[in-house]
């Protein structure tokens, strides 16, 4: 039975009460059972307290959660360094809903249809990158495990082609993590039969001077809209 560690249990540990997480979902879940006192005090002003947690999106649960507010990572150091620091700590599983919720453009979000206009009038101008699940599982070595050691990132070539690359986090890319395309296939309930059928469109344009970089994710019938890992969660 999954177990969230009570307040009281981290007030003896810190000593002092946990803040609530963000409420934008910006939230990393790390396995209570995989660190040791000293990590729990350097991290302490990370963890804090959440009162309506996400369903874990798979089968390797963790029972003992902390969790991480990545916006207060963020206001220390570089998220993408702490990922790839605490990557062995992490509840994939469990962090799966607050990752694909860092990314996903909601349809009530101002200007959606817009957005979604100019999306496809770049894919009609074939400004993008296309692939099935199947395909890039195939494409990444370790897919299925991958964690923040480097990121998927389109560049324009001197054609003015764009390609995707496998790198490590550059704050000038625009980074897509593994893990968070995974979040995707667990969040719209991706059966391998389905990985075939399901159709990613990495679009890239420029407007205004300004790069925009989005991920299309197109599934029965269904299309849905995520942002790259950028501010104010860089490395999601």
């Amino acid at each position: 039975m999954k177990t969230i560690i009570p307040l009281i249990l981290l007030c003896s540990i810190f000593s002092f009460a946990q803040p609530a997480c963000n409420t934008l979902g910006r939230i990393i879940v790390i396995d209570y059972d995989r660190t040791n006192s000293s990590w729990r005090n350097q991290n302490a002003s990370f963890i804090c307290s959440n009162s309506n947690p996400e369903a874990c999106l798979g089968t390797n649960c963790c029972t003992n959660l902390l969790y991480i507010d990545i916006e207060n990572v963020n206001q220390n150091q570089k998220v993408y360094e702490w990922l790839n620091t605490n990557q062995s700590l992490i509840c994939f599983d469990d962090s799966y809903s607050y990752i694909e919720k860092c990314h996903y453009v909601n349809p009530s979000t101002n200007n959606y249809s817009d957005l979604l206009n100019s999306l496809n009038n770049e894919v009609i101008k074939k400004n993008f990158f296309g692939y099935t699940y199947d395909e890039l599982r195939n494409l990444i070595p370790d897919f299925d495990t991958y964690k923040y050691d480097r990121y998927i990132v389109l560049k324009q070539n001197i054609n003015k082609e764009v390609e995707l690359n496998l790198e490590q986090f550059s704050e000038n890319n625009s980074n897509f993590s593994v893990p968070f395309i995974r979040s995707i296939a667990k969040k719209i309930g991706l059966q391998p039969s389905d990985y075939r059928n399901c159709f990613l469109k990495f679009i890239y344009f420029v407007t205004s001077g300004k790069t925009e970089t989005y991920l299309m994710v197109t599934f029965d019938g269904k299309e849905y809209i995520y942002d790259f890992s950028g501010e104010p969660s860089t490395g999601i």
